[in-house]
């Protein structure tokens, strides 16, 4: 037995095949799990179940392990079907600002990812590290961007002064010049980030919930500038996240933030959208907040090397991740070297959306992903309640802010 081992270590080296290495992987893996059962896969719904399914029939083709997928929606659901006490699943694929909360509940197991799958993908492992150890994989991120309708401006604005100045004209045309669901933290952050405020403070073992900066003095300039742009009726009062994406789809306001899964939404209904840096607040462009939806193995999993070695070989296969490719909602994926041949073919394609993307992309690479701390939700409830308070004149900007640092 040893000695066909060898030989087949031989061939594979001499035909230098990437295909043979995987097959031989997997033989050692299946070796040590004579019993393997099936490989269970729970994925949020925003990730294209066919194209785990048809990589799932490659897997077991080469393995004879069966492969199971699971389409969850909400995060409601998923946390409903974890605390069942039916079978749990060998991998989940989720955004990553949960796998905090699932290290701390044990749920998810530190991973070690292969040194070719460190230097094959771009580095987010920050996004999914949490207490110093790594807890997924970074598949692909995506997050809201500043969006203009071209038709109604021709230049972006380069700060909230600016976007101020825009506002008197086109009043006169009946049009709001910009409209988003500003009490939504995860849309409003480049206001508070432009000039230094942050949610959690980021370390290089994950995120300190014991430093906070939602009450400096960056996130105090960042709001009271949008209680003035409320004030001075150039954003409009209670915007809500329908409202905001109505308003921009029907050309009534000129610009918007919002995410890469309503641009079709935007073009199909005749908006001529380019996508921006964030205007500045003072000296700087504020910085957005992604997620990046990831890939991790569970505690609970018998079968953890069948699990990683899905998720390295055929997740980030060039086949599965071009099923995960959707134009309808538009990312960055992480592995370098599909991301690169992705971009030329929707140059090819559809030059506007690689355009955009592009555009987009150079945005998040400036930017920060959620926390993965289970107290953001938490916090941002808080916050959506402190941006009420302050628009509506019940409290003042740093009183609001103050009030979350001291009672979250």
């Amino acid at each position: 037995m040893l000695f066909a081992v060898n030989n087949m270590f031989k061939l594979i080296i001499t035909l230098m095949r990437p295909a043979y290495y995987v097959a031989l992987s997997l033989v050692i893996i299946l070796a040590g799990q004579a019993h393997a059962e099936s490989l269970i896969i729970w994925a949020s719904n925003e990730v294209n179940p066919r194209a785990l399914q048809d990589s799932g029939k490659q897997f077991t083709t080469d393995t004879g392990v069966s492969v199971e997928v699971k389409s969850i929606t909400g995060f409601k659901a998923m946390k409903a079907a974890l605390a069942s006490n039916r079978q749990r699943p060998d991998i989940i694929i989720w955004p990553h600002n949960r796998f905090g909360h699932w290290a701390e509940e044990q749920i998810l197991r530190p991973v070690k990812p292969s040194k070719k799958i460190i230097k094959d993908l771009s580095d987010e492992w920050h996004a999914v590290t949490y207490a110093g150890e790594v807890y997924g994989y970074p598949i692909s991120l995506q997050g809201p961007v500043f969006i203009v309708n071209k038709q109604l401006v021709k230049k972006a604005p380069k700060s909230w002064d600016d976007l101020q100045k825009l506002s008197e004209s086109l009043s006169l045309q009946g049009k709001v010049v910009m409209s988003w669901d500003y009490t939504n933290i995860y849309l409003t952050y480049p206001l508070l980030s432009a000039e230094g405020g942050f949610l959690f403070e980021p370390t290089k073992k994950g995120w300190d919930i014991e430093s906070m900066g939602v009450s400096n003095d960056g996130s105090v300039q960042g709001l009271t500038l949008l209680k003035s742009l409320v004030s001075a009726d150039v954003l409009p009062p209670n915007a809500g996240y329908r409202q905001s994406a109505q308003l921009f789809s029907s050309s009534k306001s000129a610009m918007t933030i919002d995410g890469p899964w309503s641009w079709q939404t935007f073009r199909r209904s005749g908006v001529d959208l380019g996508v921006a840096s964030f205007p500045k607040v003072k000296n700087n462009h504020g910085k957005g907040l992604y997620t990046v939806m990831s890939a991790g193995i569970t505690m609970s999993s018998e079968q953890e090397n069948l699990a990683k070695s899905f998720i390295e070989h055929y997740i980030f296969s060039d086949k599965t991740l071009s099923s995960l490719a959707s134009k309808q909602s538009p990312a960055q994926y992480t592995h370098k070297n599909f991301m690169k041949a992705h971009m030329k073919e929707l140059q090819d394609t559809d030059e506007v959306l690689a355009r955009n993307l592009e555009a987009a992309i150079a945005v998040w690479q400036e930017g920060e992903p959620l926390p993965n701390v289970s107290a953001l939700p938490g916090l941002n409830n808080h916050m959506a309640i402190a941006i009420h308070a302050l628009i509506s004149g019940r409290m003042g900007v740093s009183e609001a802010l103050e009030e979350v640092a001291n009672n979250f």
